[in-house]
């Protein structure tokens, strides 16, 4: 269970139980992550930026309360992940009985790589993953599941002129680690269409998509490190003027880990619109403290 303290107001963000004792086959129910983007899959307190980023903010799916079976098969090789959710975010109950489906899978081709950015170990033995994930969440309705980790994605059906659609998102990532050096890639698609349409990616249909680039390395081992992220968001690749970039420099002083460190990044928008692009900067530090 994770509860948080934000101001004055107490929430409920995890709640979940584990049947561990088969690696190959392990059932978990109650309200967690889905199993879909690795950005989000990754704690908080486990990047090397002060945040994540925006190709997250516009596509991740956040938590949800449902059922899913997970597991690793040839040992370490594959994970997976697969489960059926509510599909109205977390600490809400399905509003209109249609579940929310989603499924992950991971090849560990070197290594089984935990979701944690930055080479903190310095490996000697480099490690390597792809993965794969794809959701449907059929009948959705921003004015009822808007809300909270689907605030996006109902942003994104009103501008698709839907009050009701079938959302289907696709997402593939790399991961990769080496003696200080660390990267990892995501692209995402989604298609947001009308219910009767039930192909995966329509041309009819609006189609986003997302792609996020980062790299990081240890100038000084296990201690001080800079990283680099470019990102990039076009919500309709049928249309114009609606593509917003991300350019973030960042450096990581690690006292004591991912535990205690020191953070500074300052990122780089610009996003399209009629005319001249509008430009935006940001500069953020942060101190992390995380028991």
């Amino acid at each position: 269970m994770q509860l948080t303290l934000e101001g004055s107001a107490l929430g409920l963000r995890d709640y979940w139980l584990d049947f561990t004792n088969n690696a190959k086959l392990q059932p978990r129910l109650g309200q967690f992550k889905l199993p879909f983007n690795r950005e989000f899959l990754t704690s908080t307190s486990a990047l090397q930026f002060v945040d994540r980023s925006i190709v997250n903010e516009e596509f991740q799916l956040g938590r949800d309360v449902g059922v899913a079976l997970r597991g690793y098969l040839g040992g370490d090789k594959f994970e997976y992940g697969i489960g059926a959710f509510n599909g109205s975010a977390k600490n809400r109950t399905n509003r209109d009985r249609a579940l929310m489906y989603v499924g992950r899978a991971t090849l560990n081709l070197l290594g089984k790589p935990s979701y944690s950015q930055a080479d903190l170990d310095y490996s000697e033995k480099s490690t390597l993953a792809v993965g794969a994930a794809f959701a449907f969440l059929p009948n959705f309705k921003p004015v009822l599941e808007g809300a909270d980790d689907r605030a996006n994605l109902a942003r994104a059906v009103i501008a698709a002129g839907e009050d009701t659609s079938d959302v289907k998102q696709l997402t593939l990532d790399a991961f990769f680690k080496s003696k200080g050096f660390s990267f990892e890639g995501e692209y995402h698609v989604r298609s947001i269409g009308r219910q009767e349409v039930r192909t995966v990616f329509t041309r009819g249909n609006r189609v986003a998509n997302g792609l996020r680039l980062q790299a990081g390395y240890f100038i000084m081992p296990k201690k001080f490190e800079i990283a680099l992220r470019f990102a990039k968001v076009d919500l309709d690749s049928n249309t114009g003027n609606d593509v917003t970039r991300e350019i973030t420099p960042a450096f990581s002083y690690y006292i004591s880990g991912h535990r205690l460190k020191l953070q500074a990044d300052a990122s780089f928008f610009t996003q399209q619109a009629p005319g001249d692009d509008l430009h935006d900067r940001r500069a953020r530090t942060q101190v992390q403290f995380f028991f």
